[in-house]
């Protein structure tokens, strides 16, 4: 016999933090196979060798797996998901036939395992629970609940007891959702559901991001329906380490496992046991399909960098190998639609392309991503951080360029630091994005709310996700509430303040946030300020980047005069590009166009009506001509109710975003948006489908616009019964909506369902003598239910025996006076 450790979750989670931070450093994986050894069957890519240290009794190794997927780079095409390895696909393997195996954590907390009362769980009052010996090999929790509202069992638990827990393991079965929950931050370690016919085990991977030390978090059940029975027992938290036994087998073993996309539960392969401590045995390396980087970077890259990776160990033929920049998220590695990519050309094992950083990216920390996908689907990548300065000194990133067009676009923050990025500024970027003849895009500031880590990283989604050019941003005052805010910029962006040349043009990009110099632009930056005007007298155009306006509407720099002043000793400068006052505006001051544009997030209604539009800036350089257009958006958001949502009410409240001060219809309903863009109606709502459409025809493009959702108000539904409930006999229901028979409807008691005919009616089989929960459900209908008393099924032999005797007596009565006669 073989035990195997296999620890799995830290090393996901280190992943994770790595590519939040985007702290990954440059790596070669370098794996060796064992020779000789015939691959066991080519639908498995990984496999590790385990050397037994007796073959006749158990032993032990440790297989790190998160370790190995994150060495060979394996995930999936689409990183918005975990990946780790399939617990159900894991084999163990001597002399090419697969061994049993079974398995144990190790550093288990037992939750509960259900098998003496309910004590530290909270039940509500509409849950009814108890113990039973219904399903498994032991006690376990039997519930249903008798309302539609969200209703549950909870139980709380230490930060202590979840620290070193990476997974949680269940036996269930019905329909019901499970949570590990910070109620105090309103944060999941965990959030699935259960989902099954049969009693069957379900290990579910913790999100350690949701970790927080200190808190009490709780372990919470809610049933999913009124009508489903559920079941639970052996709760069971474990951590990174879990022994499997495997064998007995009389040469070397080989553990073979595949990959998997997760955020569910999977059910394990092998046999969930205990087992004795076994001796120990030696772990070989891991081997499999893998990508690997041919090359270091160095500390600074800029230009046209050549990309080399070689692909090694593929079991099947590859299809194609390609690179990313700042890989989205939720973006397929395959879809050529979104962000900076390539292919890359094969020369044997070795696959290489060219990056062309200058006209592709913006200084600053980048990640490389390049993925392999083989014939049968299968994909693998490596990811290592960049830096990119192709902005220094005297820098021109297009020599001799005089004709060129590049977009400005306003403020893209949130309404707070827990928001997304308005709907609008993802737009925008979109619409940017999609614009032809652009060279780059100039953002003028507050990109984010509070300037965290985690906004930061959605802005940079956010770019990256739709920009194939350079991204150009100032600073703003939302960016850097604090030092770290400094920090991310300058890491994400390269620098607080630059410039650079275009061609015959020169860019110069302000920082109204220095530390200690908020609000102002003095001291060194405005002497440097200076010495630019001056050394670049002879540009045909100088643009001029900063936040917070040097020449404002009603809010600005501290020190604006002494701005103002320094700046129009000079003729050439040909624009100003200023964001933080949520409108829109643009003057002309000794010669210069100047523009406040802070029009891709929410808008302020401290400004004119006319002023108040989201939109963004197109530029366009033409020798010594410049020409810009303003482009208002037309959008049309509808934001809630989600599409098919269900709903028992009469009526349901719609909203979503559009531009501002423009009046929506909105099923029959009419409403107008307010100064950010928000509108909001209640509509009633039909039993059944509705489809309900939000329009107007009040957009800048002047063209009638919609877009509509469907919501489903349920059917009610009525019981009856066709006579009493007895016990041992059938019973007859019957079910209506709103007068009519109700068809297709399911009927269930305890395990036993029946479904109605056209008439309403179903029949269900005998039933013990006792009450019981009566529940009917059905799509497109209100679940319902009726707790039915069953009467003593002796009641009509009694009555027939009475009525007998009542014959026999009369009969006797009869015959008497027959007699006397």
């Amino acid at each position: 016999m073989i035990s195997i450790k296999i620890r799995i979750g830290e090393a996901m989670r280190r992943l994770l933090v790595l590519f939040l931070f985007l702290s990954l450093l440059a790596s070669t994986v370098s794996v060796a196979s064992a020779a000789g050894t015939d691959w066991w069957d080519d639908d498995y890519n990984y496999r590790v060798r385990i050397v037994p240290a007796d073959n006749a009794s158990p032993s032990r190794a440790t297989l790190d797996f998160g370790a190995m997927l994150f060495e060979l780079g394996v995930g999936p095409d689409g990183k918005e998901t975990r990946w780790m390895a399939d617990p159900s696909s894991i084999h163990a393997v001597a002399d090419g036939s697969p061994v049993s195996f079974s398995w144990d954590p190790a550093n288990a907390n037992v939750v509960d395992g259900f098998e003496s009362s309910l004590d530290g769980w909270n039940v509500s009052d509409d849950i009814d629970a108890a113990l039973t010996t219904d399903v498994g090999p032991s006690s376990s929790l039997r519930f249903t609940k008798s309302t539609d509202a969200g209703v549950k069992l909870y139980t709380t638990l230490d930060a202590e007891e979840l620290e070193e827990m990476e997974y949680l393991m269940l036996s269930g079965r019905g329909a019901f959702r499970i949570t590990v929950r910070d109620p105090a931050k309103g944060t999941y370690m965990l959030d699935d559901a259960v989902n099954s016919d049969t009693f069957e085990r379900t290990v579910f991977p913790l999100s350690g991001g949701a970790y927080r030390e200190g808190a009490t978090f709780y372990i919470e059940i809610y049933p999913l329906d009124t009508y489903t029975m559920n079941w639970v027992d052996d709760i069971t938290l474990f951590g990174d380490e879990v022994t499997v036994t495997c064998g007995p087998a009389d040469s070397d073993l080989y553990v073979y496992f595949n990959t998997y996309v997760t955020g569910r539960g999977v059910a394990p392969g092998g046999t969930y046991e205990v087992v004795d401590e076994p001796v120990s045995a030696t772990v070989g390396e891991v081997e499999g399909f893998r990508v690997v980087f041919e090359q270091q970077y160095a500390d600074t890259i800029g230009d046209t960098v050549e990309i080399v990776v070689s692909v090694e160990d593929a079991r099947n033929d590859i299809e194609w190998v390609r690179y990313r920049i700042d890989w989205p998220s939720w973006v397929s590695f395959s879809d050529e639609t979104y962000g900076v990519w390539g292919e890359m050309s094969r020369d044997g094992t070795v696959w290489s392309a060219s990056w062309d950083t200058s006209h592709t990216v913006c200084d600053g920390h980048h990640l490389l991503s390049v993925m392999a996908c083989d014939s049968e689907g299968n994909t693998v990548y490596q990811t290592t951080e960049v830096v990119v300065e192709n902005i220094a000194g005297d820098v021109d990133l297009a020599p001799g360029a005089t004709s060129f067009s590049f977009a400005v676009i306003g403020d893209t923050q949130p309404l707070s630091g827990n928001e997304p990025n308005p709907l609008v500024a993802t737009y925008i970027m979109e619409r940017v994005a999609h614009e032809e003849g652009l060279d780059f895009i100039v953002q003028v500031g507050d990109l984010t709310y509070a300037g965290n880590p985690l906004e930061y990283e959605h802005v940079r989604e956010q770019i990256t996700t739709y920009a194939k050019i350079p991204f150009y941003p100032a600073l703003g005052n939302h960016d850097a509430v604090d030092a770290e805010g400094l920090e991310l910029f300058e890491h994400y962006f390269g620098h607080l303040t630059y410039a650079f040349d275009y061609g015959n043009s020169r860019f110069i990009f302000l920082c109204s946030e220095l530390s200690g110099q908020q609000g102002r632009i003095t001291g060194d930056q405005l002497a440097w300020l200076e010495e630019e005007l001056r050394s670049n007298a002879d540009k045909d155009h100088v643009f001029i980047t900063v936040h917070q306006p040097i020449y404002p509407v009603f809010h600005g720099l501290d020190n604006t005069g002494e701005v103002q002043e320094v700046i129009e000793r000079f003729d050439n400068v040909s624009a100003i590009f200023q964001g933080h006052e949520h409108t829109y505006d643009h003057s002309v001051v000794n010669g210069m166009d100047i523009f406040v544009t802070g029009g891709a997030t929410w808008l302020d209604s401290q400004y004119e009506k006319e002023a108040t539009f989201n939109h963004y800036f197109v530029m366009h350089v033409n020798g010594d001509e410049f020409t810009w257009e303003v482009r208002p958006t037309s959008h049309l958001f509808f934001e809630s109710p989600d599409d098919g949502m269900e709903t028992t009410g009469s009526e349901v409240t719609v909203t979503g975003t559009t531009q501002p001060y423009t009046r929506v219809d909105v099923s029959g309903v009419e409403a107008e948006s307010n100064a950010r863009g928000a509108y909001e109606a209640t509509v009633p709502l039909d039993h059944g489908e509705n489809t309900i459409t939000v329009s107007t025809s009040g957009l800048p493009d002047g063209a009638l616009h919609e877009v509509s959702r469907t919501v489903v108000r349920l059917h009610p539904l009525e019981i009856a019964l066709e006579g009493e409930a007895r016990d041992g006999e059938p019973l007859q229901v019957v079910l209506t909506s709103q007068g009519e028979p109700a068809g297709e409807i399911t009927v269930q008691a305890h395990d036993v369902t029946a479904v109605t005919d056209a008439s309403g009616t179903a029949t269900l089989p005998a039933h013990p003598g006792s009450t019981f929960k009566l529940s009917a459900y059905g799509d497109g209908y209100e679940g319902t239910y009726t707790m039915v008393d069953v009467s003593s099924g002796s009641g009509p032999a009694i009555a027939y025996v009475g009525l007998a005797i009542v014959v026999i007596v009369a009969a006797i009565i009869a015959l008497r006076a027959k007699k006397k006669d």
